[in-house]
C-alpha cells in the first residue's frame, strides 16, 4: 500500500530501494491484519427464520444476496432491479460493475429466500424515481431512499446484537463476503469454485478471505485420527493332496466381521483365479508341490 501510494502521489517507486524494503519487511513480521468475523450456517438460517420482518426485512434481504453471491457493500448498495431476474423458482442477479471491474452473476434459491426478497419487493412504492433495489425500510414501510453504503456496513453488526453473538463490532461489512466464501470452502467448493465465486483474480488474496471455522477443523481431524477402514482379509493358498491329479486349490476368505469360508476347486476345471471388488487387502498365495 505504501508503495502504490508514493508511486501516485510522488511519482517515487521505493521498489528501487532495497535497505527500505528489507526494513519494511522486517517491521511487518508478526502482524496479523484484523478481519470480520464469519456467520455460521446456523446463524444465518437462526436469524432469517426468527426475526421479525416488521424490523428486519431489509437486513434478511441483504443477508441473502451478501451471502449467496459474496457480494460486496458497494454492489449491494449499487445493485438495481433490472439487475435481478425472477424465473419462479430462481433468482439470478447479475452484478454489472464489481472493484475488479469483472462482471460476475450468481443465483438465489431456496423458496423461504424467494419469498422473503418478494415480501420486500412488494413494499417498493410506485412513485420510487430510481431503480435501485434496496430502499430505507422502517416500521415495515419502503421509503424512495436508496440504502447507503455505510448502511450495509453496519448490518453484520445489528444481526450479531441480534443473535447474542459476542463481540458484534467485529463482525464489519465483510463479513457476508467473508461468509460466503467459508461457507463455499466448507461444503467442498476448490480453490477456482472460490475465485469465480467472489471475482478473485489471486489465489492467495481469496484464501485470505477463509476463515477457520470448527467444522472443518472437526473434519480434518476425523479424516487423521479415525484412520482408515478396516477391509476384509483374504488368503488364497493351494493345498497339497495324495496325487497330483486331485490336487485341489483352497480358498479361505477370512471376514474379521462376517465369516470364515473355504472353497475347494479342482485344477483341471480351473481355468484361472479372478478376484474382484477387493480393495486395500493382501493376498498369500502358497504353492505346495
Amino acid at each position: 500500500m505504501l508503495k502504490a501510494v508514493l508511486l501516485l502521489k510522488e511519482n517515487l517507486d521505493i521498489s528501487k530501494f532495497c535497505k527500505v524494503t528489507a526494513y519494511l519487511k522486517r517491521k511487518s513480521t508478526g502482524y496479523q491484519p484484523k478481519k470480520s468475523k464469519c456467520l455460521s450456517r446456523d446463524q444465518i438460517d437462526k436469524f432469517l427464520l426468527e426475526a421479525p420482518d416488521k424490523e428486519f426485512l431489509l437486513m434478511k434481504v441483504a443477508l441473502i444476496f451478501g451471502v449467496s453471491g459474496a457480494c460486496r457493500c458497494d454492489e449491494l448498495s449499487r445493485m438495481l432491479v433490472d439487475d435481478i431476474e425472477d424465473q419462479n423458482n430462481v433468482l439470478i442477479v447479475h452484478i454489472p460493475d464489481s472493484k475488479t471491474k469483472k462482471p460476475r452473476r450468481f443465483v438465489v434459491v431456496d423458496e423461504r429466500n424467494l419469498a422473503t426478497y418478494r415480501r420486500y419487493l412488494e413494499l417498493r412504492p410506485p412513485s420510487t424515481p430510481h431503480k435501485r433495489l434496496f430502499l430505507n425500510y422502517k416500521k415495515g414501510k419502503c421509503t424512495v431512499q436508496p440504502v447507503g453504503l455505510h448502511s450495509f456496513g453496519k448490518f453484520p453488526s445489528q444481526i450479531a446484537t441480534y443473535l447474542g453473538l459476542p463481540t458484534p463490532l467485529e463482525y464489519t461489512g465483510h463479513c457476508m463476503r467473508r461468509s460466503s466464501a467459508t461457507l463455499l470452502v466448507d461444503a467442498g467448493g476448490d480453490i477456482t469454485n472460490l475465485k469465480r465465486h467472489g471475482g478473485w483474480q489471486s489465489s492467495s488474496v481469496a484464501e485470505g478471505y477463509i476463515e477457520e471455522s470448527i467444522e472443518n477443523k472437526l473434519d480434518i481431524a476425523n479424516k487423521i485420527q479415525a484412520g482408515p477402514k478396516k477391509r476384509p482379509f483374504t488368503n488364497i493358498e493351494t493345498c497339497p493332496s495324495t496325487s497330483s491329479d486331485s490336487s485341489e486349490i483352497c480358498c479361505t476368505e477370512i471376514s474379521t466381521e462376517i465369516f470364515d469360508k473355504k472353497v475347494k476347486l479342482d485344477h483341471k476345471s480351473l481355468s484361472g483365479i479372478n478376484i474382484a471388488n477387493i480393495s486395500n487387502s493382501t493376498i498369500n498365495v502358497n504353492i505346495c508341490k
